[in-house]
């Protein structure tokens, strides 16, 4: 292998391979002209070079350029006969002590903006000219920036790129040019008092002024009394700057108070006597005013001293002062009628009778009043009754027949007279009983009979006195009873018609007080009958016969050889008396069945299983069997019935066997056990792929349970292996199996799947080698390469690496791609590649060389 210390040793021996050295003239400052320009010379660099040979320099800038920038480097480079390039570095400085020219605009004067202490100045551009045209600008004000009001100085600078520097000012005064702003009262109205004066205010005028805070209003007049008027105001403010503003304002005052009125009080008069009107003199009214004194007009709408008609007449008082103000006041002549109507026609009294079977007259009339009235006005008649009304009835004693005249006044002239009516008519029967038969009251020979009210009315319309021999409500004997009744009117009238017979009769039974209690007895044993019974026969009495006069007869006679069925048996005793009433005398005998019936066959014990995927199965059993000593079957219950559905586990069934007496026999029971047989259902979760990240080479693994359902609805166990959820794995494939048990044992294992860790991390190369070039060995066209193998790594480990080329294997000219691939256990591999580069070295050199000994082409 060729090394490049070969090279250089090489090099040395046969090639002159060092630059020329160059010392440039020193770095120069020159003042610029007035274009900040200068022509600048400089003595040309010193140039040697190890050969002994001179060579000239050539520089990037000519001897004797114009040079305008600030600062300019010059660089000058001298090359020797063998290409080796020497350099050197100077610098040429201009530099600028002339200051800018700056000129500035006048001074400025502006007003400040209305209702603002600022204004906003504009000017023109400002520049600046310099000999080296870089001039920065820069001032204390800006155009278009706000100013106060005042004098305010502006001040432009101008510095150029070497810091000369020139300045300029002007002088922008901000005057206050806007007046104070008057906020004047509006336009006031007065009326005056009872002085004909008013007391004046307003609302204060205040200013506002935009510089000044503080500004004074003068008005022409201040808020007082004034008589009435029209007045005018002017008010003023002037500011600090003399702007002075101004406004004004009116306020009137008027006289709008009526003039006061004083009428005379109300004038009531009765009509003169005999006519219609009344002869009628007032009081003169009272009118004063506030502002007018005497100057007021007075007038009436009626004459005084003249005739009123009847009625109410309303007389008005006007006044109107000298302002036009007008006020009235009024008062009322009440004219009176109080002469009420007369007549010379009334009537003298008129006497009848009742009109049959009433209680009343009629068809009778007569010729009415007639009635005149002071007023000329026929006057109103209203009569108490129509006169010519043949239909009207006038009731048995007086009526007062009244006519009443009422002239419009309301005065009111009568005329009164009496009719009267007399009753000759006796009382009417209206209810009168008929003839009663009643039986005697119960254990008597006799009845309280009653009947119901006796009335009778009468044409007087009065209730008539009623009386008679008997009452309702007394005892009768046995037999018939003759009953009558009077009835008497107000007028002494009688009606003696109503009359009947009472009849009383024997109904009564005959009755036993020891009447046989109800006897209650068991059935013979194992029968379904009773016998032994036996009574005492009952003593009858009667409310009119004796004990020894009234017949018995028995439905059964007392024997204790009779058989009584289970049940109520009815034992009737009756007594007739001679009358033939009947009396009855009732017992039961009750025969009761004390005897349970006999369970014959119970059912054993019974196991069923569940159906499937539910918790319950029907209920089933042999039907058990009773008998009873009452000869009908008796009646069997269960407390669980067949076909119910029962859930899982132990049931017990009570049966029990019931007669028609309700005797129970409840010794029978049996167990029902229901037994889940059926296994839980998972419903089981997808196999589960897990990619490694880097670095790792386990993972903690978490699923979701599988969902279990159990027909029992009761917790079941569920259980993994080999692993659980949360568990760390490595790389590889899993089988897990979930167990599902219930808490009757039944078990599924179902559920399997897979739990898949996968590496996918590729190994990587440490000390991968870059792309190198080497030469062919000495003499040689081939070339031993060797270089440092890289180190496959992989956190699980190298399965294998295989390449494609070697180290310090030979290698000819020319260009090599070396591959390394390593695979790990998972077979995720990596690559390292890099390029070896085999060059002819000697090759390079076999152009001929002159006679200053460069080697041959056969070295």
């Amino acid at each position: 292998m060729i090394s490049q210390v070969a090279v250089t040793a090489f090099c040395g021996l046969l090639i002159d391979c060092e630059p020329p050295d160059l010392e440039c003239p020193p770095s120069q400052n020159i003042r610029g002209d007035k274009n900040c320009m200068a022509n600048v010379t400089w003595t040309e660099p010193t140039v040697t070079d190890n050969s002994g040979e001179s060579f000239p320099s050539v520089c990037d800038y000519i001897n004797g350029d114009t040079f305008s920038d600030v600062s300019t480097m010059i660089t000058c480079n001298a090359t020797d006969s063998y290409g080796n390039t020497g350099n050197c570095t100077f610098t040429i400085t201009i530099y600028d002590d002339q200051d800018p020219v700056i000129q500035c605009p006048v001074d400025t004067q502006v007003c400040a903006q209305n209702g603002f202490t600022t204004a906003y100045v504009t000017w023109a551009l400002i520049n600046a000219t310099d000999n080296c045209d870089k001039v920065n600008i820069t001032s204390n004000w800006a155009s278009g920036d706000e100013f106060e009001i005042g004098e305010n100085l502006v001040t432009y600078t101008a510095t150029d790129c070497s810091d000369n520097s020139a300045s300029c000012n002007f002088t922008i005064e901000v005057f206050d040019c806007e007046v104070p702003v008057l906020n004047c009262s509006q336009n006031v109205e007065f009326n005056v008092d009872d002085n004909c004066t008013s007391d004046v205010i307003w609302t204060e005028v205040t200013a506002t002024d935009n510089y000044d805070s503080n500004v004074t209003v003068f008005c022409s007049r201040t808020e007082g009394v004034f008589p009435v008027n029209n007045y005018a105001v002017t008010c003023n403010a002037t500011d600090m700057a003399g702007n002075t503003g101004n406004c004004s304002f009116n306020f009137y005052i008027f006289d709008v108070t009526s003039p006061d009125v004083i009428c005379p009080d109300n004038i009531t008069v009765d009509t003169d006597v005999g006519v219609n009107t009344a002869t009628v003199t007032w009081t003169s009214a009272i009118a004063t005013d506030n502002c007018c004194e005497d100057d007021i007009i007075v007038s009436y709408n009626a004459t005084n001293g003249t005739n009123f008609k009847i009625g109410v007449t309303e007389i008005s008082f006007t006044a109107v002062d000298c302002y036009g103000n007008q006020n009235e006041c009024v008062f009322i002549i009440d004219v009176k009628d109080t002469e009420p109507p007369m007549t010379d026609e009334c009537l003298a009294n008129i006497t009848k009778s009742t009109d049959v079977g009433e209680s009343f007259s009629s068809d009778i009339v007569w010729t009415a009043p007639e009635f005149t009235d002071n007023s000329k006005i026929t006057p109103n008649v209203s009569p108490s009754h129509d006169s010519t009304d043949t239909a009207l009835e006038y009731p048995i004693g007086t009526t007062i027949i009244t006519y009443n005249a009422t002239d419009d006044a309301g005065n009111l002239g009568q005329c009164e007279f009496l009719i009267i009516v007399t009753d000759n008519e006796p009382p009417l029967f209206t209810e009168c009983p008929l003839d009663i038969a009643q039986g005697t009251d119960y254990g008597l020979p006799s009845a309280v009979v009653t009947w119901s009210d006796v009335n009778a009315t009468d044409n007087s319309g009065i209730p008539p006195n009623i009386l008679s021999n008997y009452d309702s409500g007394d005892n009768f004997p046995i037999g018939s009873t003759f009953v009558e009744f009077n009835a008497t009117d107000a007028a002494g009238n009688v009606n003696t018609s109503c009359q009947f017979f009472v009849s009383v009769t024997d109904d009564e039974m005959p009755m036993a007080d020891d009447c046989p209690t109800d006897q209650s007895v068991t059935t013979n044993k194992d029968m379904s009958f009773a016998t032994g019974v036996s009574w005492t026969l009952p003593i009858f009495e009667d409310n009119v016969d004796n004990t020894t006069d009234i017949m018995i007869s028995e439905s059964q006679a007392s024997d204790i050889f009779t058989m009584f069925s289970i049940g109520a048996t009815k034992i009737t005793i009756n007594a007739t008396d001679q009358s033939m009433n009947t009396g009855t005398c009732m017992f039961n005998i009750y025969v009761t069945d004390n005897e349970a019936p006999i369970i014959e066959f119970c059912p054993p014990d019974i196991k069923i299983s569940t159906v499937s995927q539910t918790n319950t199965a029907a209920a089933a059993w042999q039907s058990p069997t009773a008998t009873d000593n009452s000869g009908v079957p008796p009646n069997i219950t269960t407390s669980i019935q067949e076909e119910d559905l029962l859930v899982i586990g132990d049931h017990t069934v009570l049966v029990n066997a019931t007669d028609g007496s309700g005797n129970v026999n409840t010794t029978c029971f049996f167990n029902l056990t229901i037994i889940d047989n059926v296994s839980p259902i998972v419903n089981c979760i997808n196999d589960t792929i897990i990619m490694l990240g880097n670095d790792s080479s386990t993972a903690i693994v978490n699923w979701t349970a599988p969902e279990v359902f159990d027909n029992s609805g009761e917790p079941v166990t569920l259980t993994s292996d080999p692993r659980q959820s949360g568990d760390e794995f490595g790389i590889g494939t899993f089988v897990i199996m979930y167990t599902a048990v219930d808490v009757y044992g039944n078990a599924d294992q179902s559920c399997i799947f897979t739990v898949t860790v996968k590496d996918l991390e590729s190994p990587y190369f440490e000390n991968c080698t870059d792309s190198f070039t080497v030469g062919t060995d000495p003499g040689l066209a081939t070339a031993v390469v060797s270089w440092d193998e890289p180190v496959p790594i992989d956190k699980n480990g190298i399965n294998r690496t295989v390449q494609n080329y070697y180290p310090n294997d030979i290698y000819n000219v020319s260009s090599y791609t070396v591959v390394y691939v390593a695979y790990d256990i998972y077979n995720n591999n990596a690559v390292c590649e890099f390029v070896i580069t085999v060059k002819g070295t000697w090759h390079d050199l076999h152009e001929k060389v002159d006679d200053r000994g460069k080697y041959m082409d056969n070295m």
